[in-house]
């Protein structure tokens, strides 16, 4: 438990219901976590995915640009409009997280598709208007 009283299967829940990829890599552009969606649009297995590298993923086609790479090349939180072998693109929010020395030990990515994206674009323009 946490100290949210959540365990870990609760915490593995919620990042497998959320209505976006979320893709995590370790300091050495290393694939650690990927929820469901992310397997899903890319269909894979996580055996297909964990431990790969950034630089491996891109070389096999899997998606051509990556905001996670911007992140870690940068230092800074990265977004792009990734395209690749999924049936969509999607934005990605590629977020750097530091250790205690500043350097980046991890990089949290968030992505939705195209048709998301302009379903929250086309409410906020309704929002706005009214």
């Amino acid at each position: 438990m946490n100290k949210w009283g959540l365990n870990d299967d609760v915490l593995l829940n919620i990042l497998n219901n959320v209505n976006g990829t979320i893709p995590v890599a370790d300091k050495d552009q290393r694939i650690i976590f990927a929820n469901k969606l992310v397997l899903k649009i890319f269909n894979l297995s996580f055996d297909d995915i964990y431990r790969k590298t950034i630089d491996e993923l891109i070389d096999s086609g899997l998606f051509i640009n990556s905001a996670t790479k911007a992140a870690f090349t940068t230092k800074q939180l990265a977004v792009k409009y990734v395209r690749g072998k999924m049936d969509t693109p999607i934005l990605t929010i590629s977020n750097p997280v530091r250790d205690r020395n500043g350097e980046v030990e991890m990089v949290v990515a968030f992505s939705i598709d195209e048709i998301l994206l302009e379903n929250i674009v086309n409410e906020m323009a309704s929002e706005k208007n009214n």
